[in-house]
């Protein structure tokens, strides 16, 4: 299939190759596609892996391990956008935006556990994750805009 100039322009106006936009699109898709199957099999059985894991059976155990994995399954995806950009930000030579994405990773879930958990218990601990993911991808948008990667119009 031969596609003409002016679509491919119009596809691809920062200049990356048609492969590279085609792998990263299948990439996010098929990483979207296991973060929905992990969720599935969390929300449908947690109590019963959980069990199987610790051997315990008790309610309170349970409770606690199967609440943080259906917070942190259900925003999986974070982290994978997250891997993606990290890992196409190195390949394009930019290793500071991902150190910087890293260092908020490791700040911020202290903090926000340090000041989250006195204040709401083990769900300061347990939301600490998501937060932060949804913090430290904020760089990674900034530096694939920089590279032309995301335009104006996909943030």
């Amino acid at each position: 299939m031969r596609v003409c100039p002016e679509i491919y322009k119009q596809l691809l106006p920062t200049g990356l190759s048609m492969g590279f936009m085609i792998s990263f699109v299948s990439i996010g898709s098929l990483a979207l596609l296991r973060c929905i199957i992990v969720a599935a099999i969390v929300f449908t059985c947690a109590p019963f892996l959980i069990r199987l894991v610790t051997g315990s059976g008790e309610k309170e155990i349970i409770h606690t391990a199967t609440r943080y994995l259906k917070v942190n399954s259900a925003l999986y995806f974070l982290p994978a956008m997250i891997c993606i950009f990290r890992n196409s930000m190195q390949g394009f030579g930019d290793n500071k935006t991902p150190l910087i994405s890293s260092s908020i990773e490791l700040v911020g879930k202290v903090l926000i556990a340090f000041f989250l958990a006195p204040v709401i218990g083990y769900f300061g601990i347990i939301i600490s994750e998501p937060l932060v993911w949804g913090v430290m991808i904020l760089p990674l948008f900034a530096g694939m805009k920089k590279f032309g990667v995301l335009s104006e119009t996909e943030l």
